[in-house]
Formats: structure tokens, C-alpha cells, sequence
């Protein structure tokens, strides 16, 4: 891979990567460069699934962005149900928090976008496609014994992290 982004760089002539020990970042014409693939990959795959209406086959790439219980638990089976009706079709999936999907569909990144709950301050159309709850696990023997619920949050606990649907919903409905 190293190879390939050398002989990029020497034949566009400019450097499109800073690599400082560890970490790689793009530099400026690295940016540039990027936008370009990303529209030129775009622009093939546009053609592609132009020509495809040719023959009344649907094919293509779809980009979906998931949180991460919709990307391990909803979405494998859903793409095995899509890919039956429509096996051209490949996949570029990309797990992150719900924050990130929502970004990502922000940036035009992706296509799609599958999250655990909506977040108010964006401007993205929203549509229920399944419900879960919350179960609290616990190693303590609560079975004998009632607990008020804000006893309950009061003890440690692990949660999901900063920009997870889960952890919103939480904070949203028990943290008042």
C-alpha cells in the first residue's frame, strides 16, 4: 500500500499524506485529492447503476452508516433479505455512534443512515424501523428485595459511551 501512495505522490507531484512517526494525517493536497476520488468513485458508480436500467438490473454500491446495535443485530439480516431481491448490490458499511451516523449523513457521506434513537438538533428524516428496551444486568441479588429506582442509579455502573443512542436514552429518561 505504501508503494502505490508513493507512486501516486511522485506522479501527482505533490505530498498527500504527513506522517509523523505514528500518525498519518492527509495534508491539504491530500484533502483536495480525496474530495476527487470521493466524487470521481461517486461518478462510477452513478454509471454503473444507470447502465444497469439498461437491462432492469438494479446493482450498484449502497453506503450505510450504523450505530452499533443496528449494525451487529439489524443489519446483517436485512441485507440478506435485500440481497435476494437484489444481488448486484455491494455494501460499504460503516459502524460508529449514532453521533457519527448522523454526521455521516450530514456530510453526505453515506446513503443511509441506521441509529438506536434520533437526535433533535439535526435536520434528517427519521423512520421507526424496530423497538428494543433497556434491561438492566446486575451481579447483585435484587429478586428478594425492592429497590427504588433512584437508589438504583446512584450505584456504579458501566455505560454506553458519548454519543451512543443507548446512552442518550438513558440519560434522556432515568437521569432527570
Amino acid at each position: 500500500m505504501s508503494s502505490h501512495i508513493s507512486s501516486l505522490e511522485r506522479e501527482l507531484k505533490v505530498v498527500l499524506f504527513d506522517r509523523n512517526g505514528k500518525d498519518i494525517r492527509l495534508t491539504e493536497a491530500g484533502k483536495l485529492f480525496y474530495e476527487y476520488a470521493i466524487n470521481l468513485i461517486s461518478i462510477r458508480d452513478n454509471a454503473i447503476s444507470s447502465l444497469s436500467l439498461y437491462d432492469n438490473r438494479i446493482c450498484g454500491t449502497i453506503t450505510i452508516a450504523a450505530s452499533t446495535t443496528p449494525c451487529r443485530f439489524l443489519l446483517p439480516q436485512a441485507i440478506e433479505s435485500f440481497n435476494k431481491l437484489y444481488n448486484d448490490i455491494n455494501y460499504d458499511i460503516k459502524e460508529g455512534s449514532t453521533q457519527y451516523v448522523v454526521d455521516q449523513l450530514t456530510s453526505f457521506n453515506v446513503d443511509l443512515g441506521i441509529v438506536g434513537d434520533m437526535i433533535d438538533d439535526c435536520k434528517l428524516t427519521y423512520t421507526n424501523i424496530f423497538q428494543d428496551k433497556l434491561v438492566l444486568i446486575s451481579n447483585f441479588n435484587f429478586l428478594d428485595q425492592k429497590i427504588d429506582f433512584n437508589d438504583l442509579i446512584k450505584l456504579p455502573f458501566i455505560q454506553r459511551e458519548d454519543g451512543s443512542a443507548t446512552r442518550h436514552i438513558f440519560e434522556k429518561n432515568y437521569l432527570k
